[in-house]
């Protein structure tokens, strides 16, 4: 449960943080879209194959690498911010690969739970992990617009992988330290455009 708040929880801050980061760099509503847009799709076309995944091979084996892959996505998305943007497809790159990740951690984590819980116990498991993801999904957002506020994309992305802030964030983002407050606005979409980053959040 611990581990299903955390990923939730830092999917969702995330997807807050690339959002901003994406409409600071374009300032074009349309690239909201395809910020879903480019993690939604891989789930489309790779359905069948991550549910054939998850019944084939060990579904914990499945989720670890999963996780990896999460990781390694966050990384690519610190390393092209500390690097600078100048353009927004490098990170519709890394949301491609982020969504097909999720396409099958989907499958293999909801197919997961019965396995760890006898079957008496079943009911009282879905319902704690369904509170938990709503947990998650309501406190990622909000997470992520404050540290968004404060120190930029670069700190959401560092903070989900438990190293320090980093001494300079992109210059793109810089703009947006305007406060705690003005982060926990962007983090319940305080402005249509916060309130498009944090409905893809979802």
């Amino acid at each position: 449960m611990a581990a299903r708040f955390l990923i939730t929880c830092a999917t969702e801050m995330q997807a807050v943080a690339v959002g901003w980061q994406v409409y600071t760099l374009t300032h074009r509503p349309l690239d909201l879209g395809l910020v879903g847009l480019a993690q939604f799709l891989p789930g489309v076309f790779l359905f069948l194959a991550a549910g054939h995944t998850a019944d084939r091979l060990p579904r914990q084996r499945i989720l670890q690498a999963c996780y990896a892959g999460f990781a390694l996505c966050s990384l690519a998305l610190l390393a092209l911010t500390r690097h600078g943007l100048t353009a927004a497809w490098p990170v519709y790159a890394v949301l491609v690969g982020n969504g097909t990740v999720r396409a099958f951690n989907g499958p293999a984590g909801q197919a997961f739970l019965p396995a760890l819980v006898p079957i008496v116990h079943f009911p009282n498991a879905v319902a704690w992990s369904s509170s938990v993801f709503m947990a998650a999904t309501i406190t990622g957002p909000a997470v992520g617009g404050l540290l968004y506020g404060f120190a930029g994309t670069a700190a959401v992305v560092v903070r989900l992988r438990g190293n320090g802030v980093p001494h300079g964030a992109a210059a793109g983002v810089a703009a947006a330290r305007s406060g705690g407050a003005a982060g926990v606005s962007r983090g319940f979409g305080g402005s249509p455009a916060g309130r498009a980053a944090l409905y893809l959040a979802q």
